[in-house]
């Protein structure tokens, strides 16, 4: 909390730079988010991709080569290799 935002009444009215400044930041909540699923969801499709075919070989296992590259645990690797085949 900042010094300014400890002397505001909980339930005053936002002021007009006020209100202008939270849509500014529900804009970038949205926008980040956004990226956000789309980067998982790309993600999601590499690793799966890389477990289907098992591009992973030269590596050992599918576990070890996303321990070693990524520093992904099994269970997590698979995960998110699962949620890429949707």
């Amino acid at each position: 909390m900042t010094a300014s935002s400890q002397n505001v009444e909980l339930d005053s009215p936002l002021s007009a730079k006020e209100s202008q400044l939270l849509k500014k930041y529900e804009g970038t909540i949205r926008e980040a988010a956004r990226e956000a699923r789309d980067g998982f969801r790309k993600m999601a499709e590499a690793f799966h991709q890389i477990r289907e075919q098992r591009l992973y070989r030269e590596h050992g296992s599918f576990t070890e080569y996303f321990k070693k590259r990524f520093d992904y645990g099994r269970s997590h690797a698979n995960r998110i290799a699962d949620a890429g085949q949707l």
